[in-house]
């Protein structure tokens, strides 16, 4: 009769999904669920696992989640003793301590690499993936950090079976996270994942990911686990550039209680993240997207987080988060004037743009007068690489600006071949003042077509350690590394225009050669600090923040958040004047309005340039902060 029961007990629990949890445990149900890369479904399923005391929070093995990114990946289990397991994977081992909720590792970084999918055998470091830039090696000190999680204050639970570790789905993605964006989200329907080194939020990839989350109302079990998971994310992987408004609560006691700081606001924001009322959580990330809003690489408003909010969309629920929005937008301007400053610089840079266009014509992105060339581009984001992996084939012909569009590399290197081979020229300015930044590889890659090498030095938040990473770059584009790179040089000034709205990259750059002695023009850059990278909720939704893994710093090793000096300032802001800016009026027809602005005239005025550029190479370093000639 015994062995009958027995028997009976494992058909039921073999046909419904469901199986007995290790002694002390719950019981659960594993789902198999399909899983969406950013190219496309392809048929491919994970396990996931839902415990009977928070049904709706999707759990899934250590060893499980790895191999999402890399199948062939296997990673070893071993029970050492009762409840601590270690876990061993390709890259890295760690300790994940069952009964007291603790996660440890001699080496997270390595636990956690993933950047071998981008170039084989790399440490987890920041490198985008250009085929004219190589990642050389790291350098970090010290060499490892251990890095340990106690996951008791969040109410945070690892699971176990006896044979393999089971994480929040959400905690792990966030664990593995990376400045590459790799990263990935269950919106309680399926899995999807991001592979590219885009910024790009998961209903991106599946238009149908936003559907799956669209509802009014949210589980009360994941409604607060997901603030939990929230806060240890936040604690743990944000970056801390250090203009946020939460910034000093932040360092000194984390996410939970640094809310406490804020008031009846902070009382408010931390109510709506934890409701079951999908209207009031986003009026909740609204709140705290103004408590971290540092620059522009931290983004959890709900418009972002949903990829599209509109009454369409999101129904009822818009109109609710519209609402609630009206009735505390005044309390939240309390605490951050993000709103007022986003629309004032983005007015600002429109009337800058077009005070440049008033004086080089739209579009322009290399002109010259006597002894001087300006090169403009507005983003390091614009790379098309499908352009430059079919030329590093051999099945594309070397990107030019008569083939290839988006590409800021391409429109660099016109302007550095036409100012090389113009015998007038001797000064060559790189125009980034509206720069609003985008991919290191390509700062690292002009960087050294100037200096001759590139580093790139961040320090780890959660670790403390100092990194430089080390970059080749196929100096001559004949498609290999090797040493006639080193033969190429440039016999020209080089010298770089920024403004407040050269930000991020647009910030890195100038920093990067500031530090080797190359002259910076115009007005202070506008900093940001950080690399970024994206979090996940528990409930599904992917958002940007500044990354803890990589918070950037000049050569002597200190935050360059705050902006870099420039060697020749060019802003009169005690003068102002009246342009002309597009805009519509009020019957929505495009029309150009006037504008009042500081005067940035003599930023895109040639004569100016050429007399400082030509001055500050003149003159002996020690006169002007800058290495004359830098090499």
């Amino acid at each position: 009769m015994k062995k009958l029961f027995i028997i009976v007990l494992f058909l039921t629990v073999y046909l419904n999904g469901f199986a007995p949890a290790a002694a002390g445990e719950n019981s659960f149900a594993d789902r198999e669920v399909p899983v969406v890369r950013n190219v496309g479904m392809d048929g491919s399923t994970a396990r996931l696992r839902f415990y009977d005391d928070m049904p709706n929070v999707a759990y899934i093995s250590a060893a499980d989640y790895l191999k999402l990114w890399t199948p062939e990946a296997e990673m070893r289990v071993e029970m050492v003793s009762e409840g601590v397991f270690e876990l061993t994977s390709p890259t890295g081992k760690a300790v994940a301590d069952t009964l007291k909720n603790t996660f440890s590792s001699e080496d997270m970084s390595a636990f956690t690499n993933l950047m071998g999918l981008v170039q084989d055998g790399m440490p987890n470091s920041y490198y985008d993936g250009m085929p004219f830039v190589r990642f050389v090696r790291l350098e970090s000190e010290p060499a490892v950090v251990p890095v340990s999680f106690d996951f008791e204050p969040y109410h945070i639970d690892l699971r176990s079976d006896g044979n393999e570790v089971y994480f929040p789905f959400a905690v792990i993605s966030d664990i593995y996270s990376d400045l590459f964006y790799h990263h990935s989200g269950f919106n309680g329907e399926k899995i999807v994942m991001n592979y590219s080194n885009f910024d790009m939020t998961l209903n991106v990839i599946d238009p149908s990911y936003f559907a799956g989350l669209v509802s009014q109302t949210r589980p009360e079990d994941l409604a607060l686990f997901t603030y939990h998971e929230l806060c240890f994310a936040l604690d743990h992987f944000y970056g801390r550039p250090g203009r946020e408004p939460i910034h000093a609560a932040m360092a000194l006691k984390g996410l939970d209680e640094a809310l406490d700081d804020f008031g009846e606001t902070g009382a408010m924001i931390k109510r709506y993240l934890k409701s079951t009322n999908t209207a009031e959580f986003y009026t909740g990330m609204e709140g705290l997207y103004a408590l971290f809003y540092d620059g522009g690489h931290t983004y959890m408003q709900p418009g972002y987080l949903t990829g599209v909010l509109t009454r369409d969309e999101a129904g009822e629920i818009y109109d609710q988060y519209a609402e609630l929005m009206g009735t505390v937008s005044d309390m939240y301007g309390s605490i951050s004037h993000e709103k007022e400053i986003v629309e004032d610089e983005n007015a600002d840079l429109i009337g800058l743009q077009q005070i440049r266009n008033n004086a080089y014509g739209t579009g322009t992105t290399y002109i010259k007068k006597g002894d001087t060339a300006v090169c403009v581009f507005n983003t390091f984001n614009a790379r098309n690489q499908e352009a430059w992996d079919a030329y590093y084939a051999g099945t594309g012909p070397f990107p030019t600006l008569e083939n290839t569009d988006n590409d800021a590399m391409v429109i660099f290197l016109d302007a550095l071949y036409r100012a090389q081979e113009d015998p007038e020229v001797r000064n060559l300015v790189i125009d980034i003042s509206a720069n609003m930044g985008g991919s290191a590889d390509l700062v690292m890659a002009m960087v050294s077509l100037i200096t001759g090498k590139s580093e790139l030095h961040y320090e780890n938040v959660l670790t403390g350690q100092k990194n430089t990473a080390v970059f080749e770059t196929d100096r001559n584009f004949d498609g290999v590394f090797d040493k006639r790179d080193a033969e190429v040089r440039f016999d020209l000034n080089f010298a770089v225009l920024t403004s407040r709205h050269s930000f991020s990259c647009g910030n890195l750059f100038p920093s990067i050669l500031h530090d080797a002695g190359y002259p910076i023009l115009g007005e202070q850059s506008g900093g940001g600090a950080c690399a970024v990278s994206f979090l996940n909720t528990a409930d599904g939704y992917d958002f940007l923040i500044s990354s803890g893994r990589a918070r950037l710093l000049n050569e002597e090793g200190e935050i360059i958040d705050s902006g870099i000096p420039v060697d020749a300032e060019l802003a009169d802001h005690g003068k102002r004047i009246e342009i002309l800016v597009p805009g519509f009026d009020q019957h929505r027809n495009y029309v150009m309005k006037p504008y009042v602005m500081d005067d940035y005239r003599p930023f895109y005025d040639i004569d100016v340039l050429s007399q400082m550029v030509n001055e500050l190479y003149t003159v002996p370093a020690e006169m002007v902060g800058v290495q004359t000639g830098a090499e």
